[in-house]
């Protein structure tokens, strides 16, 4: 059959094109490989009475795989996509789409672009890039915005693009851990529509996820509160027998002995218990780091989406779990309030020893502290908490 009349126009860039579009508003069609749309005007199918060629505009072609994303210009061909071996080593999965789509002149001049836009239900890209989680960038004449192909198709020959908008660039995730995937499709011949057609893309053994159970129970129960009493017993601990120390070798303990007050009472015990109180409420501050830590590390390297594993670390760390925490780090605070301030009470009365004092505060605390930890991980196996 012969195509119903339209005009032809070929922009020099994308401006032009945009411009044009939005001028021409309903009454245009983009014509980009022609492969799929060709074959509607000949069916007059499709009669628009404009057709804006888009040979001839920059930037809608290429491919580039870097770091964690793959990009494919819309312009780009299958033949290309097929070819292009960084691309096959980070997705394989493209090039199986790629090889077997139609046959070798529908591959040269085919666009990826082209073939998603038009939204033929036996066309094999639609199902490719949903399963990749790729996202679609579309440009109009007033803005930008980048729509996931799960949204992009809506229905039978029906996409989100607006009638102003070009489709641009195809913008896929990489995962930085082993991954792959797979296109497989049914056609009654070689080169043929497929009849059904299905794609998967995995990562391998898929634990990421586990992260967010590995940071928040090991952090909530022990982890944070043994790197907060580490940090205590190094300045806070060297600092009460310093303290002491100084006070030993000034004679001031003796004064208060002859005066009648007990130095443990007036000395130690408020001491004791500002670690008490201070420790646990330190331990929850290194907790909440301790989470947003291994977030970063869950999102910047495994791939895992910051609401996966919020949501995740909301699902496994309980209650429980921070007070396991807190009650070790209230023990792990008396021990090195009473190291500190039983170094510093034994110092002698000189100012070398006010310096192995402290040195001593430091390394007893930190002894005591492990071996409190690995006494109450015991206790709690047994209480079964």
């Amino acid at each position: 059959m012969i195509p119903a009349a339209f005009d032809y126009v070929r922009p020099a860039d994308i401006g032009e094109a945009l411009t044009i579009l939005k001028k021409r508003e309903g009454d245009a069609k983009l014509l980009s490989g022609g492969i799929s749309l060709l074959s509607l005007l000949k069916l007059r199918l499709a009669q628009p009475s404009l057709l804006v060629d888009l040979r001839d505009v920059a930037g809608l072609g290429g491919i580039d795989v870097g770091g964690d994303s793959a990009r494919i210009g819309a312009r780009a061909t299958h033949r290309q996509i097929f070819e292009h071996e960084a691309l096959a080593a980070a997705l394989p999965i493209m090039r199986d789409a790629a090889g077997g789509i139609g046959d070798p002149q529908i591959r040269n001049w085919g666009t990826i672009g082209g073939s998603i836009a038009h939204a033929d239900p036996s066309a094999d890209w639609p199902a490719v890039l949903i399963a990749v989680g790729a996202s679609l960038t579309m440009r109009s004449a007033d803005r930008e915005r980048v729509v996931p192909a799960r949204s992009f198709f809506v229905d039978t020959f029906t996409t989100d693009i607006e009638p102003t908008e070009i489709l641009t660039e195809i913008l896929i995730p990489v995962a930085r851990v082993r991954a792959g995937g797979a296109y497989k499709k049914l056609e009654r011949r070689a080169g043929d529509f497929s009849t059904v057609g299905a794609a998967v893309q995995l990562r391998q053994l898929g634990v990421q996820i586990f992260v967010a159970d590995l940071v928040g129970i090991s952090v909530s129960q022990e982890v944070g509160a043994l790197i907060t009493a580490i940090v205590l017993a190094g300045r806070t601990g060297a600092a009460f027998a310093a303290q002491l120390g100084s006070m030993q070798v000034n004679e001031e303990i003796d004064a208060l002995t002859t005066a009648g007050i007990p130095p443990v009472q007036f000395l130690v015990l408020p001491r004791m218990l500002a670690l008490i109180v201070m420790t646990p409420l330190l331990t929850i501050y290194t907790d909440l780091f301790g989470m947003v830590g291994g977030g970063l590390v869950a999102v910047t390297v495994l791939d895992l989406s910051l609401t996966t594993y919020v949501t995740r670390l909301l699902q496994v760390v309980t209650m429980t779990d921070f007070v396991m925490g807190l009650g070790r780090a209230s023990v792990f605070g008396v021990l090195i309030a009473l190291a500190g301030c039983l170094r510093g009470m034994q110092c002698g009365r000189s100012a070398s020893a006010v310096g192995l004092a402290a040195t001593s505060a430091v390394v007893t605390s930190i002894v005591l502290t492990i071996i409190a930890d690995g006494l109450l991980s015991i206790i709690f196996s047994v209480l079964r908490l």
